[in-house]
This record gives structure tokens, sequence and C-alpha cells, in this order.
């Protein structure tokens, strides 16, 4: 039900109460103005993070990163 950013292989989205990242890589979630909202462990293929307020965010995966607008 969310809105679906792609950055090369970087694809996340917004799912029930939870942002889904399609990677191995541990991913962060940041506010546009840098600050740290959540961040999850790696190892499996999907990551997931707690869905935070509606707004615009950037995800970053080692050197990728992505916006993603959160409804």
């Amino acid at each position: 039900d969310g809105e679906e950013s792609v950055n090369a292989s970087l694809v996340a989205y917004a799912s029930g109460e939870w942002l889904v990242v399609h990677t191995a890589l541990p991913a962060s979630l940041y506010t546009l103005d840098g600050r740290l909202v959540a961040q999850s462990s790696g190892g499996s293929l999907l990551q997931q993070i707690p869905r935070p307020a509606s707004g615009l965010y950037v995800v970053l995966c080692g050197t990728q990163r992505s916006k993603i607008l959160v409804p």
C-alpha cells in the first residue's frame, strides 16, 4: 500500500506496519534533515523496519540510498 522507490537494485516500500527493503545489507532510515529513525540488522534478503509517521524519508543500504514516501 506504499509508494515504491527504486535506485539501482535498492527497492523499498511501505507494507502494513513495516517498511520493507529488498537487500541483505543492514538498512537505515533517515529523515530528510539527517536524523536516524530506525535500522535493521541485515542478514536476510528482506529487511523490515517499523513503519514511521507519514512523510518523506531516505533509506540507506551500504553505498546505495533512495528516497521513500510513506503515506
